[in-house]
């Protein structure tokens, strides 16, 4: 092999191939970094969804809890006084209709009798015992209960607080529904979160009798989920389809894209106050900013590793050239012109060649030597 033609080459190839594996491995462990980033946003969403339950569900007891304290609504339930009760809670009703989002106000007696809906008093009393489990266990054991229900009105987060009458008797309950539909866009607003609540169709219609008949539609349909609210339905039915909703029982996270954008998807499943499956909260974030990172990455250290090869390649041009072939082509002509009988010059600069080239320097020195006595003297005198 000649050292000249491929040895320079050799070692380019080796360095270069070296950068490359390390880039690729390089390459491989940020993605590595960007799935981990990526898991740490489905952890922050679904703490999110969390804690607005969460305070959503402290503020439906706080609320709940202040009107079974009103002296006039332990008055009035205690005597079981229809009219009473929604003379003495009408303004409150309307006040937290239309700020906070209350979208029902019910008062119980025992065992669980919807005396009067404040929201809707034209209704007549109704049982709830076969199909309101919450307002059997506050009123059999008089504590509060709290979390996602469907009433005959439809799904609301609903706050269920016993209330004792004038003699501190137990007297029955009241029951406050918020709507989801402003939780959901404070998720939106506040998060970034485009967020849908889905509701089992069977149960839906079978308990809320009262629903809008438009929250029913075909097109709200996904699965066996019907579409209660959505701060964003068109994204929402490009990225959960009807397997997605299959078969939740535990938070469910995945990446899908949408017209070429990455959104993560999280599928957090909804229990009623029993414990009973009645809906799937599904919510999505934008993940270009992460990918787009990844991508800026690689560029970077595609561009990186292409300099360090054409560093890596003229210092191996300069190194092998420099202290090697020169030196190296010096040595094989005085040593050629040695072989043709000539004695010739001193190979010079001796002193700046590898240790290894200095010492063929040394014997080609020697032979010259010789060989200018064999041309002084002739071949007997030089013995």
């Amino acid at each position: 092999m000649n050292v000249r033609n491929h040895a320079t080459t050799i070692l380019i190839g080796i360095a270069t191939v070296t950068i490359a594996a390390t880039t690729a491995i390089s390459t491989q462990l940020f993605s590595g970094m960007t799935t981990a980033v990526e898991e740490s946003q489905f952890d922050l969403m679904q703490a999110t969804v969390e804690s607005k339950i969460r305070n959503t569900e402290g503020r439906a007891i706080t609320r709940a809890a202040m009107v079974a304290d009103m002296r006039g609504v332990r008055q009035h339930l205690a005597a079981q006084d229809r009219e009473g009760l929604v003379a003495e809670t009408r303004e409150i009703y309307q006040h937290q209709h239309d700020q906070f989002g209350l979208s029902t106000l019910v008062f119980e007696v025992p065992p669980a009798l919807a005396l009067v809906r404040v929201h809707a008093p034209e209704r007549p009393s109704e049982d709830l015992r076969a199909f309101r489990p919450s307002v059997v266990a506050v009123n059999a054991d008089h504590a509060p209960r709290h979390g996602f229900e469907l009433s005959r009105s439809g799904l609301n987060l609903l706050a269920v607080v016993p209330v004792n009458g004038p003699d501190g008797t137990h007297a029955g309950s009241v029951e406050l529904g918020l709507d989801v539909g402003p939780m959901l866009d404070d998720l939106d607003e506040s998060f970034g979160l485009d967020s849908t609540f889905f509701v089992l169709e069977a149960p839906l219609r079978d308990i809320s009798t009262h629903v809008n008949p438009a929250a029913l539609a075909d097109e709200n349909r996904v699965g066996n989920y019907l579409k209660w609210y959505s701060t964003n339905w068109a994204l929402t039915q490009a990225l959960v389809t009807a397997s997605d909703l299959g078969s939740i029982e535990e938070p469910v996270r995945y990446t899908r894209d949408v017209d070429g954008v990455p959104y993560g998807v999280l599928l957090f499943p909804v229990r009623n106050i029993a414990g009973e499956p009645v809906g799937v909260i599904s919510v999505a974030r934008d993940f270009s900013p992460t990918r787009a990172a990844a991508g800026r990455s690689l560029v970077w250290q595609s561009l990186l590793a292409l300099f360090a090869s054409v560093i890596i390649a003229g210092a191996v041009l300069v190194i092998i050239r420099g202290l090697l072939l020169r030196p190296l082509a010096r040595v094989s002509s005085a040593m050629r012109e040695l072989a043709s009988g000539e004695a010739g010059a001193p190979i010079a600069d001796t002193d700046a060649m590898p240790e290894e080239l200095q010492e063929i320097a040394k014997h080609h020195e020697t032979m010259r030597a010789k060989q200018n006595v064999r041309t002084l003297y002739g071949p007997g005198e030089s013995s």
